[in-house]
C-alpha cells in the first residue's frame, strides 16, 4: 500500500447497511471493504462449516471482529471474513493491530485459533507445535531450574492443557513431517501410538544398519550355560549375579499357573545339584580377583551350596540378603507356613572388594504383579537387581548372568552403565531378552533427543 495514503481515508467508523434481508444490525466500530483484506496462507486448513457460520452471522451479526493490520493484511479471522464474503457484504467490522513484526503476528493468529473446539487434530497439534516455537523465539528458550525464557510449561499453562499432553502433541507434529501417513489416523491418539511403533522399527534399523545394536545383542547370548562360561577367558569378568534353576521342580509348579508360560528348563534336585558342582569352579576360573558373586538359591540347598562354593575357592557371607516380596506365596493342601522371602548369597573371590555403598542385607520390594511379567513368570523386579549391582561395583564393569530368563539382569546392568552379558537357553527367552535391550535402547535414544532439543 502506498505510504502516502492514510487508512483511516478506507475506514469509516459507521455501521454498514445489511448486504442480507434480515440481519440484525452490526455492532457500532470501525469497518473497511472487504476487497481491501489481504490474506496470506493460513494456518488452518479445513475451514470446517462455512454454511453455518455465516448464517450466525446472518442472524445475530458479527460479534466477534477480524483483525487486520496498518496495511490491511488479515491476522485473525479468516472463516469469518470468508463467511461475510459468502453473504455477499461489502464491509467487515474489524479491529486494527498496529506495529506487529511477523512472530507477533502469528502468535495472535494460533492463539486465537488454538482454543477452538472445530480444529482437525493434524491442525491443533501443529499449532500447539507452531505457538510453542514462536514464544521460545520471542522470549527465548527456557530451561529447569531457570527463571527466564519460555519452556513448555509457559505454553501449557497459556493455552490450558498439561504439559504432558503438550508435550506429546508437540512431539506428534514434529512425527507429521516424517511420517506424513500418520495424517490419515482417525485421532491425534491412534497417531501417536503408531508413530511410536514406527519410529521404533526405524531405529531397529537404524541401530542394525550402523551394527550398534549388533554390538549390544552380541552379549545376549542363546545357548547353554556351561558351555558358554567354558569358552570364556580367565579373569574376564567383574561381577556374577545370577539366579539359576532352584532344583524344587519349579516347572511342575508354574509352567501351567503363570500366564501359561512354560519355564523351559529342567528343575529337578539330581540336575540341580550336577550344574551347580560344573559351574560354580568355572565361574571361579572367569572371575576377576577380588571380585562378587551373588547367587540366588533355595534354602533346601544352603548347605550343598556353601560347601560347592568354599571347594571352589570363593569366601561366602554366611547370613545370606532376603528378599521380602511383601506378600507371600500360595499354598496347597492344610494351612502352613508360606514363602514370602528369597535368599542370595554374596561370595567374593580374593581379597574382600568393598562395596559401593552400604546396602542393607534385607531388601523388601513388592514382585511384580502376574499380569505385568512381560518376559518371565518368575522375574525379579529390575530394581532389586539394579541395587546389588550398583552397589557391587563401578560403570564400565563386565557382569554375567548365566540363567538369564527374562533378562532383569541385562536391564538392571545397562542402566547402572555396566556391560551386561547374559546367557539363556530357552529361544523364547531369548527372543524376550532382546525385546527389552531393543526397548532400552530405543528409549535412550528418544530420551537423548528430547534432550537435545
Amino acid at each position: 500500500m502506498d505510504e502516502d495514503l492514510d487508512m483511516e481515508d478506507f475506514v469509516e467508523p459507521i455501521e454498514p447497511q445489511a448486504e442480507t434481508p434480515g440481519a440484525i444490525p452490526l455492532h457500532e466500530g470501525k469497518y473497511v471493504e472487504i476487497k481491501l483484506i489481504q490474506v496470506s496462507e493460513r494456518v488452518r486448513e479445513d475451514e470446517g462449516d462455512l454454511e453455518e457460520l455465516a448464517e450466525s452471522i446472518r442472524k445475530y451479526g458479527l460479534l466477534q471482529p477480524i483483525c487486520i493490520d496498518k496495511d490491511f493484511n488479515l491476522i485473525a479471522g479468516a472463516r469469518r471474513l470468508k463467511a461475510c464474503i459468502m453473504l455477499g457484504l461489502k464491509d467487515i467490522r474489524v479491529q486494527f493491530l498496529e506495529d506487529l513484526d511477523e512472530l507477533s503476528r502469528k502468535e495472535i493468529e494460533l492463539e486465537e485459533n488454538i482454543r477452538r473446539k472445530d480444529f482437525t487434530w493434524i491442525e491443533e497439534v501443529k499449532a500447539k507445535a507452531e505457538i510453542d516455537k514462536i514464544k521460545k523465539m520471542k522470549y527465548g528458550a527456557g530451561a529447569p531450574g531457570k527463571d527466564e525464557g519460555w519452556g513448555l510449561r509457559d505454553t501449557a499453562e497459556l493455552l490450558g492443557v498439561s504439559v504432558g499432553g503438550l508435550s506429546q502433541d508437540v512431539e506428534l507434529a514434529r512425527a507429521v513431517d516424517y511420517f506424513p501417513e500418520l495424517i490419515k489416523e482417525k485421532s491425534k491418539t491412534v497417531a501417536y501410538k503408531k508413530y511410536r511403533r514406527m519410529l521404533e522399527d526405524k531405529i531397529r534399523l537404524e541401530l542394525s544398519r550402523r551394527g550398534d545394536f549388533v554390538a549390544d545383542t552380541s552379549n545376549i547370548i542363546l545357548g547353554d550355560a556351561v558351555e558358554v562360561v567354558k569358552r570364556m577367558a580367565p579373569e574376564s569378568v567383574d561381577l556374577i549375579y545370577t539366579d539359576p534353576p532352584w532344583g524344587v521342580n519349579v516347572e511342575e509348579a508354574v509352567s501351567a499357573k503363570v500366564s501359561g508360560r512354560s519355564t523351559n528348563f529342567d528343575d529337578s534336585a539330581d540336575v540341580y545339584t550336577d550344574l551347580m558342582a560344573t559351574i560354580i569352579p568355572e565361574w571361579y576360573r572367569i572371575l576377576k580377583n577380588d571380585r562378587f558373586l551373588y547367587i540366588w538359591f533355595g534354602f533346601t540347598y544352603y548347605i550343598t551350596l556353601i560347601h560347592l562354593l568354599t571347594k571352589a575357592g570363593f569366601t561366602v557371607r554366611r547370613q545370606p540378603i532376603v528378599w521380602n516380596r511383601e506378600h507371600h506365596g500360595k499354598t496347597l493342601g492344610a494351612p502352613k507356613l508360606a514363602s514370602a522371602y528369597e535368599p542370595c548369597f554374596q561370595a567374593w573371590k580374593g581379597h574382600f572388594p568393598g562395596m559401593t555403598w552400604s546396602m542393607p542385607d534385607l531388601i523388601t520390594l513388592p514382585r511384580e504383579e502376574t499380569r505385568r511379567r512381560i518376559y518371565h513368570p518368575l522375574e525379579h523386579p529390575v530394581e532389586l537387581d539394579r541395587m546389588i549391582i550398583d552397589a557391587s561395583g563401578k560403570v564400565g564393569d563386565v557382569v554375567l548372568d548365566c540363567f538369564a530368563g527374562g533378562g532383569t539382569v541385562y536391564e538392571a546392568g545397562y542402566s547402572c552403565g555396566r556391560v551386561p552379558i547374559v546367557v539363556e537357553k530357552s529361544p523364547e527367552y531369548h527372543a524376550a531378552i532382546l525385546e527389552r535391550a531393543s526397548k532400552l535402547k530405543t528409549e535412550e535414544l528418544l530420551d537423548g533427543g528430547r534432550d537435545q532439543e
